[in-house]
């Protein structure tokens, strides 16, 4: 087989790749973040408080803190969505980060801004999803590679939007002693992420499942590294 079917034979193959590595690693993470994951949580609330910018549990954390409570089982990050209007303020966030202590582990690049991004600290990860405000909605990002997409590249990923009604406003709520922002009616964005059924748990739900997602049928890029 010449080099590029083979090239094409390995890219096939790479969702499983990705999918067995997220597989093995998935109960060290779960554990970390059962012994971590309040402590990981507060630094987090120490920088944003640091730089007056709004953040809050987002995605699979803010699920499992409304619905049970706690973290999720079986979650392996601890998600955030970030509200932020420019580009500095988000490098503002990295010093920051890395001044308590995080590793900034990769970055999705999509349309020439970092749109998402993960740390590192004490075995737990830590995903930032930065949502942009429109006049009616807020939009973020995710990524995935589809395994009936060819990719010319290892680092190419399919881009994914959600839409969800316009965050103006956020809430707390205490959990285990630490102070959790959430979107202001947590249970309104639930079901926008997740569906109606939200609140009966279902392991085998995947983010392309959510009533709020579009394929934007474009390319976006990761840039996976230690910063």
């Amino acid at each position: 087989m010449n080099i590029i079917g083979s090239t094409k034979d390995y890219l096939k193959r790479y969702k499983i790749i990705y999918d067995l590595y997220f597989m093995l690693v998935t109960p060290i993470r779960t554990k970390a973040i059962k012994k971590n994951g309040f402590y990981v949580l507060n630094l987090v609330n120490e920088v944003f408080q640091s730089l007056n910018l709004k953040h809050f549990a987002d995605f699979g954390t803010l699920l499992g803190f409304i619905r049970e409570k706690n973290f999720i089982s079986h979650d392996a990050d601890l998600d955030f969505g970030v509200l932020i209007n420019e580009e500095g303020e988000r490098k503002l966030i990295e010093y920051e980060m890395k001044k308590r202590g995080f590793i900034k582990t990769q970055e999705f690049i999509y349309e020439g801004e970092v749109v998402e991004e993960s740390y590192k600290i004490q075995g737990v990860k830590v995903d930032f999803f930065y949502y942009k405000n429109e006049e009616n909605k807020s939009k973020c990002y995710s990524f995935y590679r589809l395994p009936e997409v060819h990719y010319k590249k290892i680092t190419d990923f399919s881009v994914f939007e959600y839409n969800f009604s316009k965050i103006n406003e956020l809430e707390n709520i205490i959990l285990n002693g630490t102070r959790v922002p959430v979107p202001k009616n947590p249970e309104k964005a639930l079901e926008e992420k997740y569906g109606i059924n939200w609140k009966v748990p279902d392991e085998k739900f995947e983010f392309w499942m959510s009533p709020s997602i579009v394929n934007v049928d474009a390319i976006g890029i990761l840039k996976k590294k230690n910063f």
